[in-house]
């Protein structure tokens, strides 16, 4: 990630200005920690469908390729690079379990301080 990027998202998931909520990136009650990332990028494309759910740039769950961009994430789903035999697939320690990218983590119970602190610690490899 672009650590300047990487820092601004830390910030906003530990604002309090945006409630969590799971398996999408973003419902009427919030948002995960990748819809947060949405919601600060600048590009304002939230969009309510006829089904009435959330999406960004046409998605409802990943991340767009413009937000991707726009943040320097390695992946959609917020998934570490594998170099050096540094990170294997499931290598993410946050809130004491491992996690595959920061939708899993999101989903699976860990708080966006928890994110946000892994983020903190590992921007470099997101």
């Amino acid at each position: 990630m672009i650590k300047e990027r990487a820092m601004e998202l830390v910030g906003a998931l530990r604002s309090g200005r945006y409630q969590q909520t799971r398996n999408r990136l973003r419902t009427d009650s919030g948002y995960c920690c990748l819809g947060v990332a949405c919601a600060i990028s600048g590009l304002n494309e939230w969009k309510l469908t006829d089904r009435l759910e959330w999406t960004y740039l046409e998605e409802d769950n990943i991340l767009p390729e413009r937000v991707i961009e726009h943040f320097g994430f390695y992946n959609r789903a917020g998934e570490p690079r594998i170099s050096s035999g540094h990170w294997s697939h499931g290598d993410m320690e946050i809130g004491g379990k491992r996690f595959h990218c920061l939708a899993e983590a999101n989903d699976g119970g860990a708080t966006f301080e928890q994110i946000a602190d892994f983020i903190e610690k590992n921007w470099e490899n997101l």
